[in-house]
């Protein structure tokens, strides 16, 4: 049986409730949570395509870096968004199936086509589209742009009393842990508003907002000649890999980046369960450190060898490119129930290691045992 399509699985509301209460604006935050985790495997995917040439200062290398600048900034929108969801007493595990996006999907009432795809004029286009200001007028009934349903939003917001922000503050995300004064402890409505404020403002502005990723993506727009591509495939998925290079090695490291991506937002959920009580503190210090960690020593490093694979049976002159899959998943595309974090940490330095032993080449064999050697000793498994 082939693996179900899905859009990302949430149902944005064609129009706000009767009465805005804590348990009316719960889902739409969890919408927010989920708008920011689609969009970040789509940028990271596009910077990926991107050869870094040219050095420091070339097309290739100043693209990639804009791209990662706005994928901070979504990493910073979620942790704000599920700042919020906690400070509302409410919760959602980014680790399981029906919320790890897949693709292709549509989002908004405008069906915006969402596609892991280089970063060409047409995927460029749909980031515009779905970084779009709150420039139509709000009678419209439903949502066609991000900024039209942050709006919305913040509407209810407004109409919660301060006591409904009152929960959970020592396990939010502080600027002690990232983005320092960019990020917002909620304890009351106007902390509330301001973190949903740096989300909107930061991402669905328009070409007058300096730096907003609107503001990026049109410019990246226009100078789109300017950088050259890896041939990646367009929405591919890890089982697509299979028979596909010598050892089956792509598909063995993709397996392994899948397992990298899914143990990172299993921490960060974690982070929102673990206070700064005395008991607690040295888990929430692991947990802090791995979600670091994962992104920079395990993510983009097999993301960089994945692209420079070419891809066989057919040879088309595509290479390898990370699939941001749920994982694990059946052989038959269905998924397995989440892995508890010690099994997933365990299963994570496996696929590193089934990858290393299926490499092509002695230096890519190197680089994954060292990253295997850094997983199994300094991103501890947080049981």
């Amino acid at each position: 049986m082939p693996p179900p399509t899905q859009s990302p699985p949430f149902t944005i509301p064609s129009s706000p409730p009767v009465q805005w209460t804590p348990a009316t604006v719960i889902p739409y935050v969890k919408i927010g949570m989920m708008v920011e985790l689609s969009t970040i495997p789509l940028y990271l995917y596009a910077m990926y395509s991107v050869k870094p040439e040219g050095g420091a200062v070339g097309a290739g290398a100043r693209t990639r870096a804009l791209l990662r600048g706005i994928v901070q900034q979504e990493m910073l929108h979620l942790s704000l968004a599920g700042n919020l969801l906690s400070a509302l007493n409410g919760s959602m595990d980014l680790y399981a199936f029906g919320v790890v996006p897949r693709y292709p999907g549509e989002i908004l009432v405008e069906k915006i086509p969402l596609n892991l795809d280089r970063a060409n004029k047409e995927n460029l286009q749909c980031f515009l589209q779905i970084e779009a200001s709150d420039t139509p007028p709000m009678t419209l009934p439903t949502h066609k742009s991000i900024g039209q349903f942050y709006n919305e939003l913040q509407q209810g917001l407004n109409r919660l009393p301060d006591s409904a922000f009152a929960h959970n503050a020592d396990k939010q995300f502080s600027g002690m842990d990232f983005f320092d004064d960019q990020m917002t402890v909620i304890t009351g409505k106007a902390s509330a508003l301001k973190a949903l404020t740096t989300i909107v403002e930061q991402g669905e502005g328009d070409v007058a907002v300096p730096d907003s990723h609107y503001t990026v993506f049109a410019q990246l727009y226009s100078d789109r000649e300017a950088w050259v591509h890896y041939e990646v495939p367009k929405n591919p998925k890890t089982s697509d890999y299979k028979g596909r290079s010598t050892n089956d090695f792509v598909y063995k490291l993709s397996l392994a980046f899948d397992a990298g991506y899914c143990y990172m937002f299993q921490t960060i959920q974690r982070v929102w369960k673990t206070g700064r009580r005395a008991d607690e503190i040295m888990l929430r210090m692991l947990l802090l450190r791995n979600v670091h960690v994962i992104m920079t020593h395990v993510l983009t490093p097999i993301a960089n060898i994945l692209v420079q694979q070419p891809l066989t049976n057919p040879t088309n002159g595509l290479v390898a490119a990370p699939c941001f899959n749920y994982f694990p998943l059946n052989d038959n595309g269905t998924p397995r129930d989440p892995l508890a974090p010690a099994e997933l940490h365990r299963v994570l330095v496996a696929a590193v290691s089934s990858a290393r032993d299926a490499s092509p080449s002695d230096q890519v064999r190197a680089s994954l045992e060292h990253m295997r050697k850094y997983i199994d000793t300094k991103i501890k498994p947080s049981t």
